[in-house]
């Protein structure tokens, strides 16, 4: 008897790498009986190969029941032969995978200056991590002055901020990039935090530029990726963020809530800024999947500054926040996944080895 086995996080794998993020399991059902049916062809290969061995000729029917017969006597009676399938050896089984999630790699861990993860719903029913990076570009920005022979003065003059795109973006992200910029250049000015901010030229991407992107949720995360890079600091670690701005700072709410929130899990990101608007779309989740999650609720720029800027990503002191009218939300840890994610028992003595 043949026994076999597949590891959590081998799911999980499947899931992530070879079922492009599908709204239901077609796909991963694909991905299971595709594994099963190579063991079954890989057994088979073996008892023909033993009775080659044992020089029994299988175009007959006779010597094919004593194949049959003779393969199962190999092994002591009552034995089951168990075999694994685990992340170490699913490639085998289902080839190199089509989704190339390494992109995504150390998506939660600390980004570079000017970059911010972003949320999209999809209209395939999935949500999706965006990068949004932003650079200055070294040229193209405002024109210093030259100073006069003697003179100390300098140019105080505001200038429209320099900033390009480039990612396929749609009107209405490209609408919001306008209000960012925006709100972004007034939140500076009035705080004092970047002087020469305006005199910069700066350049947005959002990679995957094949595919087209657009809506109004990105606006929370080009403005932390916009400011960062204004001020040549970076965005806290293990965050992302969705939300539409207004010219007056406002941060309202948007759609997809659900989906965005898997995209985050798919990606271990525990810490999410969503609007205030959006607390009843989260409060009708289930409670087993809002584990692990630490969610932060803004309404306005000067707390979405706070919380990508002035908190520690491992605090769970969040008084100075809550002084500013964020709402905190802090669930249960999910062990679940880093159980399976972390801790995958392997097998050191594996019968998939010898097929």
């Amino acid at each position: 008897m043949e026994r076999l086995q597949i590891t959590d996080a081998a799911l999980v794998d499947m899931i992530n790498n070879y079922c492009g993020f599908e709204a239901g399991v077609r796909n991963l059902r694909k991905c299971v009986d595709r594994v099963f049916r190579k063991i079954v062809a890989k057994l088979e290969r073996r008892k023909i190969e033993d009775a080659e061995k044992n020089g029994i000729d299988l175009s007959k029917e006779h010597d094919k029941d004593a194949a049959d017969i003779g393969h199962h006597l190999l092994e002591e009676i009552g034995k089951i032969k168990e075999y694994q399938i685990n992340t170490r050896n699913l490639e085998r089984f289902l080839d190199v995978a089509p989704t190339d999630d390494t992109y995504y790699n150390n998506i939660n861990k600390e980004l570079n200056k000017g970059c911010s993860n972003g949320l999209a719903y999809v209209d395939d029913g999935y949500g999706a991590v965006l990068k949004i990076q932003f650079v200055k570009k070294g040229y193209g920005g405002a024109k210093k002055q030259e100073e006069k022979e003697g003179s100390d003065k300098e140019d105080d003059t505001f200038h429209e901020v320099s900033l390009t795109h480039t990612g396929r973006l749609g009107d209405v992200m490209r609408e919001s990039l306008d209000v960012v910029k925006i709100a972004v250049f007034n939140y500076i000015k009035e705080n004092h935090l970047a002087e020469k901010f305006d005199k910069e030229a700066y350049h947005l991407h959002v990679p995957m530029g094949a595919t087209p992107k657009d809506g109004p949720s990105a606006g929370t995360s080009l403005f932390a990726a916009l400011t960062s890079i204004a001020l040549n600091k970076p965005v806290a670690a293990n965050l992302a963020m969705t939300g539409e701005i207004t010219t007056l700072g406002e941060v309202i709410s948007i759609g997809g809530v659900r989906e965005k929130l898997t995209a985050c899990k798919n990606h271990q990101i525990s810490r999410v800024i969503l609007p205030l608007s959006n607390k009843k779309n989260v409060k009708k989740l289930p409670e087993e999947f809002k584990k692990g999650f630490t969610i932060f609720y803004a309404t306005n720029i000067d707390q979405l500054y706070h919380i990508c800027f002035e908190t520690d990503p491992n605090t769970k002191d969040f008084s100075h926040l809550e002084e500013l009218g964020v709402v905190v939300e802090e669930h249960d840890k999910d062990c679940f996944m880093d159980e399976v994610l972390n801790h995958e028992k392997i097998w050191d003595e594996n019968l998939v080895d010898e097929l």
